[in-house]
């Protein structure tokens, strides 16, 4: 069950290869690649003029005075007329930027201002992971109070000239800096904070509490049982809770059930962040600053770090990483691993991890980092399987 909340968190930095699309910010951003040439006679523009839509010369113009022309076009690409039409727009939108350099181009801010960088990102995710469903794309568009497509890429090229990485043209310029991407990360936080609580909302019986037992206080309780608690310790943990064995049986049962329908991971997001939010083991004021800091970066959409002491170095912290990879591979029984060469249990580790995610989230570099020494020091592990000699 910890495991998707870790999964999550992952994903959010790019360092899960199975993460779906719209759960990545990606190592840059750029603006699209157009899907298909322009015809022959669409390619004169002027450079860095913006032209409404359906004005003379732009696709959209095209498109609505030859729709044979447009609906073989559709066909070959296997689109419906209303897609291609967005396509259009999304071009014409775009055209102005290309071959223009920034210092000539002319600013459009639509509904934000400058200084709304992390609320544009939010509405870029918004309206881009969207971007198969027009009639969706379109009710998003009047929601943030663009005019139309054409109007938001003029506003998302702005953006990029003023926050991107300069690269020739203003459309050639990348979101690709430390900071940019980790107030990208921020943004996609929220946006799939906002995608979680619509779930809760829709699927309110999948978190009703099991016999009166939330999944806040069942992680909680969780959290306690992992530290090792003895048997009698935890019965009595379960007696202040107005439980017993039984009953816990059965309230475990039920959340694990609920988490395996849960295909968003809302439930096991809001247990990992309960779980690591406990204060729970010998690390657990990192694992609580490290959920804090993640619940506030989800609300605000502003990278928010956890503080206070670090549980241990960041080399460490990849080195049992790697450990981990090692033992992982090679069959051994990661928890016993763990207890016997670093003398931490898997909650231990869960709260490093949470404070250590939150820190990479906002230096986005040490993400390499950890890779490299991650990497490093599976190798080490794994040799030292193969020679008995070496000494942990």
């Amino acid at each position: 069950m910890l495991q998707k909340f870790i999964d999550w968190i992952l994903t959010l930095l790019g360092l899960k290869k199975d993460a779906p699309a719209q759960m990545s910010a990606g190592p840059s951003y750029s603006a699209p690649a157009q899907s298909y040439a322009a015809p022959a006679m669409m390619q004169t523009k002027q450079v860095g003029v913006k032209r409404e839509p359906g004005s003379p010369g732009t696709l959209l113009a095209d498109f609505m005075a030859n729709p044979a022309k447009w609906q073989e076009m559709a066909r070959e690409s296997d689109l419906t007329m209303e897609q291609m039409e967005m396509s259009c727009r999304e071009r014409d939108g775009r055209e102005s930027g290309e071959d223009c350099p920034p210092q000539q181009w002319q600013d459009e801010w639509g509904p934000l201002s400058q200084g709304q960088l992390d609320d544009f990102f939010f509405q870029m995710f918004e309206i881009e992971d969207n971007q198969p469903d027009p009639a969706k794309q379109k009710q998003l568009l009047a929601q943030f109070g663009y005019r139309h497509r054409e109007q938001y890429e003029w506003v998302k090229l702005t953006f990029m000239k003023y926050y991107g990485t300069p690269s020739g043209s203003v459309d050639h310029c990348l979101f690709n800096s430390n900071e940019i991407q980790s107030r990208m990360m921020a943004a996609r936080m929220k946006q799939t904070q906002a995608k979680q609580n619509n779930f809760a909302a829709q699927n309110s019986e999948l978190l009703a509490p099991v016999e009166g037992v939330s999944v806040e206080q069942y992680a909680s309780i969780a959290a306690r049982q992992a530290t090792g608690l003895s048997m009698p310790d935890f019965q009595a943990l379960l007696a202040q809770n107005q439980m017993d064995q039984a009953k816990w049986d059965r309230v475990s049962a039920e959340w694990v059930r609920r988490m395996s329908m849960d295909t968003t991971a809302t439930i096991a997001t809001i247990y990992g962040k309960a779980f690591s939010g406990s204060g729970a083991g010998t690390y657990g004021a990192a694992g609580a600053a490290g959920a804090a800091a993640m619940n506030a970066t989800s609300a605000t959409g502003q990278m928010h770090t956890a503080g206070g002491a670090e549980p241990v170095s960041f080399e460490k912290y990849c080195e049992i990483g790697g450990a981990q990879q090692a033992w992982s591979a090679s069959g051994k029984d990661v928890n016993a691993m763990l207890k016997q060469v670093f003398n931490i249990s898997a909650l231990d580790w869960s709260n490093m991890s949470t404070y250590w995610m939150t820190r990479m989230m906002s230096d986005i570099s040490m993400m390499t980092r950890m890779t490299e020494l991650q990497n490093h020091y599976a190798q080490k592990y794994a040799s030292a399987k193969a020679d008995g000699d070496l000494q942990f």
